[in-house]
């Protein structure tokens, strides 16, 4: 199988699979995050259950959502532009916190994880692109391209 040329544009399938390797990756991120805090909880004695249900449920979520984005949905594609947002705004809390307590930005890794990795897949699944392969269901889609097909030869 050849790669694409510059010329004629990947397929539904590629754009559909960066997404989702970009969900499991902050999905997968999500998880360590949840997994530390638990340590940490449990290691210091403090009360983190608020914290350890936020990071927890929203990267399991995530997975969730990188498991359904194949199958088209545009909840999927809704609830997915929803949480990178609320991802955003953690992020934006985060940064003022550790802008204010430290006076310093954070640091290289978490700022692409927590800021540029929600800003790409908004603007990806925003893109007019990713409308068009969101706005019809594949069955439909196929019924609707085998109709033209059947109404072009007829």
């Amino acid at each position: 199988m050849t790669a694409p040329s510059p010329q004629t544009p990947p397929d539904d399938h590629s754009f559909l699979l960066v997404a989702r390797v970009l969900l499991l990756i902050q999905g997968s991120i999500g998880i360590a995050s949840f997994l530390e805090a638990l340590l940490a909880g449990a290691a210091q004695g403090v009360a983190l259950v608020p914290v350890l249900g936020l990071t927890g449920g929203s990267a399991f979520f995530t997975l969730w959502l990188a498991g359904r984005l194949n199958r088209r949905g545009r909840r999927a594609r809704k609830a997915i532009i929803v949480l990178q947002s609320l991802w955003l705004m953690a992020a934006a809390v985060d940064l003022g916190l550790a802008l204010l307590v430290t006076q310093r930005l954070l640091e290289p890794v978490p700022l692409l994880t927590r800021v540029v990795l929600p800003i790409a897949l908004i603007r990806m699944l925003r893109s007019p692109r990713a409308r068009a392969v969101f706005a019809m269901p594949p069955s439909r889609r196929a019924r609707r391209q085998s109709r033209k097909l059947a109404g072009a030869t007829a």
